[in-house]
């Protein structure tokens, strides 16, 4: 968990930037890359979202991708809290 905490917000801040950019290439290849790590730790709405966008870079419509972006930063946000006080009750 605590690897995932330590890499995610980069990856998902490069998916941020690839929807800005409008890279669909690297939306795809950074989406692909988070979206194993959650489904192996069991983030199932995140793996969802990547999915999504995942998707949308290969297609290369990645109009719609802004709201997902959003959305995913909001869950991760949301997990990363959760994760954090997990991590911090399991170690006291």
């Amino acid at each position: 968990l605590e690897e995932f905490l330590g890499t995610a917000p980069d990856l998902i801040s490069r998916i941020g930037s690839a929807v800005a950019q409008g890279d669909a290439q690297a939306l795809k290849a950074e989406a692909h890359a988070l979206k194993g790590s959650c489904r192996t730790i069991g983030a199932v709405e995140l793996a969802t979202l990547l999915a999504e966008l995942e998707l949308a870079g290969k297609s290369g419509d990645i109009a719609p991708t802004q709201e997902l972006s959003t959305r995913l930063t909001n869950e991760f946000t949301r997990l990363r809290f959760n994760l954090e006080s997990y991590l911090h009750d399991k170690a006291a």
